[in-house]
């Protein structure tokens, strides 16, 4: 009974509590925009593009440990001009000066010679915008066309540009070549490198090109700059070979690119979900401890079949947790977007509480509680005391901590990538995985693909632990041994 009461007291409180804490911070939240907006630095430092770059650098450390080391590429230059020395010099003065802007006023900088003999040495790794943490040019010279297509098809370097001889004057007919099939994370890497050389190659032909008298001139400064269409085209060692010039295999990994508001959005919906499946689903495993530590399993037991007594609690626990997030919702949806709407615009309240996101929530939810619920049902009912439960506890704690770590780690970053596509189908973390793809579904018919494997996937669950529940609840000592559970689950089926 005090339980009871005490979950219920809790259901009601803390989403008061909650919306209390958003109507007190509504006015304070007007003001703080109101002060940002009229005063230069601070609109400065929480202008979108900063948080950009914040969230770009933290997305780059996170990225930099899953995705391997950086590229390694070489510049092959036909132009006899030294051109690719320039491009050099033009990559090391670029870090240097963001290198310059990250000291403290205290630090002494040091000289650009200082930094270029610790440059290649990645001696500055503290810095993610440096872009030799990104894409690193090997050091050795004058390589020739055969010695480079044998270390690309080793994969000693990840592609290699080559500035045809007369590119200082037409400023075409560069290429990069690149692996013909490589992951998605590479795919991703490879296009960042060509966008960004590209750029540096614009960045030193308009330096060589750009005379004194364009320097005061804006008109024939832009004039210039419109001359300057720098495209490298893309290339496979295969079709090196074979003379085309188009990769359309490279291309079709590309994935598109999706707005950072919109991964941000995602976050909340994914605590949420978590924070909700992970106290439902362990009341069912506390609960079912309880009857049958009680001997209330067993009154049960004599008038209804073990499956139907599992999906029963099943459906009570899972209608209580609905009915809490329900009252969350009720309390606490109206301040928070009273909040929101202080700081957001219409349209991106909208993107964060539209329907197809809430109805994906829910559904997830309700598949997500009924694989792990099943499972938690069928390992308490193997459980007699404190103890055992305690040794169940921490594996099923485990277990749903699997199913939300490559969640953030992978698909929160990149929603509509491979990575999120293969996971969707993996039972027990499908449902953390399409919860974190809210911010990029995939079309109906993939969309209803995966919810019609996530339910078949619960209907085996439900198969398999319902053997499990059944021995257990009908057991003074249930096996603990994973064998000899094993064979009792085939005797009894």
């Amino acid at each position: 009974m005090w339980t009871t009461k005490t979950y219920w007291f809790l259901v009601v409180s803390m989403p008061l509590v909650v919306s209390g804490m958003l109507y007190l911070s509504w006015p304070a939240v007007g003001f703080l925009k109101t002060m940002v907006e009229n005063d230069s630095d601070l609109a400065a430092q929480f202008s979108p593009e900063q948080r950009q770059e914040m969230f770009d650098e933290i997305q780059f450390y996170v990225k930099s440990l899953f995705q391997g080391e950086h590229l390694h590429y070489y510049i092959f230059d036909e132009t006899g001009q030294d051109f690719d020395e320039a491009i050099r010099y033009k990559i090391l003065q670029s870090d240097y000066e963001l290198y310059l802007k990250s000291l403290s006023d205290s630090e002494q900088p040091p000289s650009i010679e200082e930094f270029q003999e610790d440059y290649y040495e990645r001696k500055f790794f503290g810095n993610s915008q440096l872009s030799i943490l990104r894409h690193h040019e090997i050091q050795d010279r004058d390589l020739m066309i055969a010695e480079l297509e044998e270390r690309l098809d080793d994969g000693e370097i990840s592609g290699y540009f080559v500035i045809p001889e007369d590119f200082t004057e037409s400023y075409d007919g560069a290429q990069f070549i690149r692996p013909k099939s490589t992951t998605q994370a590479n795919v991703n890497k490879l296009n960042e490198l060509e966008l960004w050389i590209e750029q540096i190659f614009f960045e030193v032909l308009r330096e060589l090109q750009l005379p004194s008298n364009y320097v005061q001139n804006d008109e024939l400064r832009k004039e210039l700059y419109r001359r300057l269409p720098v495209n490298i085209e893309r290339m496979s060692l295969m079709q090196v070979s074979s003379g085309n010039t188009k990769d359309e295999g490279t291309r079709q990994g590309d994935s598109s690119p999706v707005g950072l508001w919109l991964k941000l959005a995602t976050i909340p919906f994914l605590w949420l979900f978590m924070s909700v499946l992970a106290n439902i689903s362990n009341f069912v495993l506390a609960n079912t401890l309880e009857e049958k530590s009680s001997k209330a399993a067993e009154m049960l037991v004599s008038r209804l079949s073990p499956t139907t007594i599992m999906d029963g609690k099943l459906l009570g626990s899972g209608l209580i947790g609905l009915v809490g997030v329900a009252v969350f919702c009720v309390f606490v949806g109206p301040p928070l977007v009273l909040v929101l709407n202080s700081v957001l615009n219409p349209t991106d309240i909208v993107n964060f509480f539209h329907p197809l996101k809430l109805i994906n929530w829910v559904l997830c939810l309700v598949i997500g509680f009924l694989t792990f619920g099943y499972v938690q049902s069928a390992l308490g009912s193997l459980c007699d005391d404190d103890k055992d439960f305690r040794s169940v506890f921490l594996p099923m704690t485990l277990l749903q901590l699997i199913g939300i770590w490559p969640s953030v780690i992978f698909v929160l970053m990149d929603p509509g990538g491979k990575v999120a596509q293969v996971l969707s189908f993996i039972p027990l973390i499908s449902p953390y995985v399409m919860v974190s793809r809210t911010a990029s579904l995939p079309d109906w018919p993939t969309y209803l693909l995966i919810m019609l494997f996530m339910c078949f996937s619960v209907y085996l669950i439900r198969k398999l632990t319902s053997r499990v529940y059944t021995i257990g609840l009908t057991s003074e000592h249930a096996p603990k041994s994973y064998r000899r559970l094993v064979k009792l689950s085939r005797e009894h089926a």
